[in-house]
């Protein structure tokens, strides 16, 4: 908010007429000493004589705008234009009059009038720029201040006007410099205090502007502008407590004040106090009704709380207040994406765009939404569009790696891969950086190379294979690895030291000429569809601990089926991987011996599984993915879906068939029913978005024909033990 300095009414009697009468002369004095009840009756006088003289209908007019009748003030003063319309302070006086009726254009018009009557007019000149700051005219506005002051230089009043005007133009280091002038000539001068903070505050330097608003307030105490600043400042430090109690302050002395509400709201918001948040929001609606932010900040709220039907109503709100409001399109589509009202989302991301075509955000979110439907092409068009609008928006360059890996177009995928680590929406933080990155182009003869995981455990055991084709190059392979994989990696050619996640390398002897996370390694080798290293298996279990977990399960009778219906509950996208244990049982026939691999199992699913006597679970004895491991091994098939035991299943070269939703996880592919990952592996896909029974079915019938064929007469979870 920008405090303007205008200048004062002009109250001095100036008649056409060659003398005055006592009587007016009387009314002026009695006005100029504020007597201004005496000083109306006595124009009131004067005009009963002379119903025509000018100057007691101009400061009658000036006494009805000092006390806000302003609508009077215009009557009068333009009653005395009537008459005499050469006198330049009756067009000044009609100006503020009009400025206070909120009426700017025709203010600047009056004022224009005046100027062109007394060209010397400073005052003018600086409500004139005034009048054309409330018009946006910042431009025009600036050059009416510079010519107030190029008439009195050592106003500091036209100082700060001038940079208010700049802080307008968004110059704000300019700004900054005009109101140091302006306090330069008068250090108390409290609006330029207060802008000045203002104008550091848009400068990202809200420490200093706390200064600056400290100085206003103890010029003026209980200023509202400088404690609405002050708290701003606060804001922006995430100094919460002192920011909510300016905005307190500033409620304290002016109840209605919207700005005051709405910026408390946020604060509550940012400290996650929900119902005191909410109450916030509603407080700066009812004293502003159609503040749009609020509506929709308020929408957000309610969404994280996943009040979607009430959060909806609140971005309704706000389109109604400003249909021009691109962010509330934006809002509301992502409230119709989690209700999963597709069509509905996809319409108002394109209403925020078109509002708004460089809103990189809903470009981004547009594509994610295309992308969860099935639509690649448009998904990457969609990434392409954010990153026009914004080139630096690292998020859309990651995202649109999905898609091009998802589709085989492994050259492009892999290199929007790497932008992972800036994508702060995965909260990445590469590792070992003090050593060099390999990706492929140095020579790896006798040198040692440290490959860590960055994701998760999934992620470690399907590109750990690539350890074996570093070392092939002639170097010394460390592997730094989650500790549940410890014990079972230890089976992996290649590696020379397999150590924990977290171990410093020179603390354990090594010396590391160069480091590569496990995910960098296909692009390292340029890997395409047809050069993945894909055998048949790359890792093995202890055969001790498979001959335990044999003796533990008991005589084979009948083919064994190792069940995995749900990932971690905190993955990103386990809504669209995970099964109830419920939905999976009726799909699963008899004449298989069905065994549990999951070491999680949710409460729902616990209970589930204590209610079903066809399924074995022992959850409590797999210490570590080796223990796993081992229990795969004594399996004759594996139905899971996305998680790390699949993964595991694939390394062992275990038969697997893999639940698979609409768009799944890139590596994946599209189209086919085999993975170029695992030679192994089943791939079981949605047809239709969301869509489990169709799948299960098929799933059904295929374990139907397994069970039919029952054992083998060497059964193949016997190989290996």
């Amino acid at each position: 908010m920008v405090v303007k300095s205008s200048k004062k009414i002009n109250t001095e009697g100036k008649s056409p007429k060659s003398t005055l009468s006592c009587d007016f002369q009387s009314a002026v004095a009695l006005h100029q000493s504020g007597q201004w009840d005496a000083a109306r009756a006595g124009y009131t006088q004067v005009l009963a004589q002379d119903p025509r003289h000018s100057d007691a209908l101009h400061l009658l007019g000036v006494l009805a705008c000092q006390n806000a009748e302003h609508a009077r003030a215009v009557d009068l003063i333009t009653q005395a234009i009537a008459i005499a319309p050469q006198q330049a302070d009756y067009h000044y006086n009609l100006g503020i009059a009009l400025q206070a009726l909120d009426l700017p254009q025709e203010a600047v018009a009056s004022y224009d009038r005046a100027i062109a009557l007394q060209a010397s007019y400073a005052n003018a000149f600086t409500n004139r720029g005034n009048a054309l700051h409330a018009l946006g005219q910042f431009d025009a506005a600036l050059a009416s201040h510079q010519q107030a002051l190029a008439l009195d230089p050592a106003d500091a009043a036209c100082h700060s006007n001038c940079g208010n005007a700049l802080q307008g133009l968004g110059q704000f280091d300019a700004a900054v410099a005009c109101y140091d002038l302006a306090l330069a000539r008068d250090p108390d001068l409290v609006d330029a205090h207060v802008n000045r903070g203002n104008a550091l505050k848009a400068l990202d330097q809200p420490v200093l502007a706390l200064a600056s608003y400290a100085r206003a307030l103890a010029l003026a105490p209980g200023h509202v502008d400088a404690c609405y600043g002050r708290g701003n400042a606060y804001q922006a430090t995430e100094q919460w407590d002192q920011a909510l109690a300016s905005y307190d302050e500033v409620l304290a002395l002016e109840p209605g004040h919207a700005q005051a509400h709405f910026k408390r709201a946020l604060v509550l918001h940012a400290l996650k106090l929900v119902h005191a948040a909410l109450a916030a929001y509603a407080r700066a609606i009812a004293c502003e009704p159609l503040n749009a932010m609020a509506h929709s900040n308020r929408g957000v709220l309610l969404h994280e709380q996943k009040r979607l039907d009430d959060a909806l109503a609140s971005y309704d709100s706000a389109i109604a207040a400003a249909p021009a409001f691109d962010g509330a399109y934006y809002n509301r589509a992502n409230a119709y994406k989690d209700l999963k009202q597709w069509d509905a989302a996809l319409a108002d991301y394109d209403a925020s765009i078109a509002l708004n075509p460089l809103h990189a955000a809903a470009h981004l979110n547009r594509g994610n939404l295309y992308y969860h439907l099935g639509n690649t092409t448009a998904a990457v068009a969609c990434y392409d569009q954010a990153l026009a609008a914004d080139p630096d928006y690292h998020e859309a360059r990651f995202n649109k790696s999905i898609p091009l890996l998802l589709c085989a177009d492994f050259a492009a995928g892999w290199a929007h891969y790497e932008w992972r680590w800036k994508n702060p929406a995965l909260k990445m933080q590469a590792k070992h950086g003090a050593y060099v990155l390999w990706q492929g182009q140095e020579s790896l003869q006798g040198k040692t190379v440290l490959l860590h995981n960055e994701q998760g455990l999934g992620d470690t055991l399907q590109f750990c294979r690539y350890a074996a084709f570093v070392a092939a190059l002639g170097a010394r392979v460390v592997l730094e690895v989650q500790a549940p994989l410890l014990v079972l990696l230890q089976s992996l050619h290649g590696v020379s030291h397999l150590m924990a996640e977290g171990v410093d390398p020179v603390a354990v002897g090594e010396t590391i000429d160069f480091q590569c996370p496990l995910l960098g390694l296909p692009q390292a080798f340029q890997t395409d569809l047809h050069t993945i290293p894909a055998s048949a298996r790359y890792l093995h279990s202890k055969p001790a601990k498979v001959r335990a977990w044999h003796a533990r399960l008991g005589a084979v009778q009948r083919p064994r089926v190792g069940l995995v219906w749900s990932g971690s509950v905190g993955h990103r996208h386990d809504l669209q991987r995970s099964i109830p244990l419920q939905q999976l049982l009726p799909y699963l026939p008899e004449g298989l011996d069905y065994v549990c691999l999951q070491k999680e199992l949710r409460s729902a699913d616990r209970d589930t599984l204590q209610a079903c006597s066809g399924i074995r679970c022992f959850s409590e004895e797999l210490h570590d993915l080796d223990d796993t491991a081992a229990l795969v091994e004594c399996m004759d098939l594996v139905l899971s879906v996305d998680t790390s035991v699949l993964h595991l299943a694939g390394a062992l070269g275990k038969q697997s068939w893999l639940l698979l939703p609409l768009v799944p996880d890139w590596r994946w592919l599209l189209g086919r029913d085999t993975s170029p990952w695992y030679p192994s592996l089943r791939l079981y896909r949605q047809n239709v978005l969301d869509d489990w029974g169709s799948v299960l079915a098929r799933v059904r019938g295929d374990l139907q024909a397994v069970a039919a064929a029952g054992l083998s007469p060497k059964h193949p979870a016997l190989s290996g033990a």
